[in-house]
């Protein structure tokens, strides 16, 4: 079943109509918009689906279909960088948030990047997957490059909506390398609805112009970067290059060849508990009132234990350990030690087995 979102439409500069939407439950998330989305095919893409499932797991998560793309208003003259963050400024204002986290896939990152710098009161957490800093125009290409990126747009232009399209099979090659046929197809028929060939030409000369090397360092929140090693859109060197400008950004390299991350590889999952250890969740700030010890049992809760096999492993007693577990359902709402353990997975606490004594993670844990 597919959660419930509420659709709305708010203002974005020159007066765009730009549809949003909201799903999910706990601390509020916004998702920077990027292109080719769609608020109501997205849950069945296999580029986006699961990126919308994990944020808003124990979360509020507010996303939106940039200008030109999806449920948004589709004809549009202005397609630029600023447009996009000036987009992003009226829907959060649209919106009522007062303080936020922000997330940013591809194009979008640049985008969540800009508005965080200059909103450093309003982003709590930056989360950033496949962020470049510079368009491919502005890191000093060869003449060879610059033909070639040229070249691109009469193509996108003669061959984005129709039926069998070349260009739109090389485009998808830039953005994934490990992908079923299946998925490939659904991204390419994807693609090709959610965005005219006007607009898709307009994005691709405006992300070639992108260059957020001055407002990067402005960034003053806690920063979490994801990034494929193997990048075929963006190259890990851009995701390392951000991750040295903006100040104690964590960088973490993913081992795949995908721009965009397909669900059913490994480096998905890696990406995926980062978010999960970094972004506020309901989880999360329900984990906060725990204490140390509590936190520990919990994380063996999420392994299977049983009372008897915790007290065994912590050196307490099975009372004492049944007396713990009861705070720990009472504190974090849960009816019984199945839910627990769901909610130990989204805090990422059940990924490695928890073996350290007390008094040697007491440090450690939050």
């Amino acid at each position: 079943m597919l959660p419930l979102q509420e659709i709305r439409y708010c203002t974005g500069t020159g007066g765009v109509r730009v549809a949003t939407a909201w799903a999910g439950t706990g601390p509020p998330v916004v998702m920077a918009g990027a292109w080719l989305t769609h608020l109501e095919h997205d849950w069945q893409n296999p580029a986006q689906a699961h990126w919308v499932r994990a944020l808003s797991q124990g979360r509020s998560l507010l996303r939106y279909d940039a200008r030109g793309n999806g449920l948004s208003q589709r004809n549009v003259d202005r397609v630029d960088f600023e447009a996009w963050v000036e987009d992003l400024e009226r829907i959060v204002d649209a919106h009522r948030l007062d303080r936020f986290a922000l997330f940013g896939l591809s194009q979008g990152a640049s985008v969540a990047v800009a508005y965080a710098a200059r909103h450093a009161q309003r982003v709590t957490h930056l989360a950033l997957h496949g962020p470049c800093v510079r368009g491919l125009l502005k890191r000093n290409p060869s003449e060879k490059v610059v033909a070639a990126a040229r070249a691109t747009l009469p193509a996108a232009q003669a061959g984005w909506g129709v039926d069998s399209s070349t260009f739109r099979k090389m485009f998808l090659h830039g953005l994934v390398r490990s992908a079923t046929p299946e998925q490939l197809r659904a991204m390419d028929e994807g693609q090709r609805h959610t965005v005219s060939a006007d607009v898709a030409v307009k994005f691709l000369q405006a992300a070639y112009e992108i260059d957020i090397s001055a407002e990067a360092p402005q960034v003053e929140c806690p920063t979490l970067i994801t990034h494929s090693e193997q990048d075929p859109c963006f190259p890990f060197a851009e995701g390392a290059l951000l991750a040295s400008l903006i100040p104690n950004a964590r960088l973490v390299p993913l081992q795949s060849n995908n721009h965009l991350l397909m669900p059913d590889e490994p480096a998905w999952q890696v990406a995926v508990r980062a978010l999960d250890a970094f972004l506020p969740s309901a989880a999360r700030q329900a984990c906060s009132a725990l204490t140390v010890r509590q936190v520990e049992v919990l994380e063996h809760i999420a392994h299977g234990r049983t009372d008897k096999e915790i007290a065994r492993l912590l050196g307490l007693s099975p009372r004492t350990v049944e007396m713990h577990v009861g705070r720990v359902l009472h504190t974090l709402g849960c009816s019984n030690r199945a839910e627990a353990a769901t909610r130990a997975g989204e805090l990422g606490l059940s990924s490695a087995a928890p073996t350290m004594s007390y008094r040697s993670r007491k440090s450690t844990l939050p």
